[in-house]
């Protein structure tokens, strides 16, 4: 039983890190990061979340993906955390992480 609660744990403390961990990769800059900031976003990398941004409203994501391509990084930057704000996908995520860690 303590090994199921550990793994649940484990699992929804990782989910947070990785919301958090998206959310400061949008607004932060390399050096208060101590990390590249641009990786997930050039590679078009799917986050926890974009995936909410795709559940939530595909169709204007997908617009948004092929409008920023050719623009600089910290542009698509401020754009991808734009349509996030807009959206409510930010709060969606601190709700997220708050329910979750209800669960400790």
């Amino acid at each position: 039983e303590h090994v199921k609660d550990l793994k649940k744990l484990g699992r929804n403390l990782g989910i947070i890190f990785q919301i958090q961990d998206d959310i400061l990769e949008l607004v932060s800059d390399d050096d208060r990061m101590g990390k590249s900031t641009y990786s997930d976003v050039e590679r078009h990398k799917k986050t926890i979340l974009t995936c909410l941004a795709m559940e939530k409203n595909l169709s204007d994501w997908n617009k948004l993906i092929n409008s920023i391509n050719n623009q600089k990084t910290l542009d698509k930057k401020k754009s991808i955390y734009n349509f996030l704000v807009k959206n409510n996908l930010k709060e969606d995520a601190k709700n997220f992480k708050k329910k979750e860690g209800n669960h400790f």
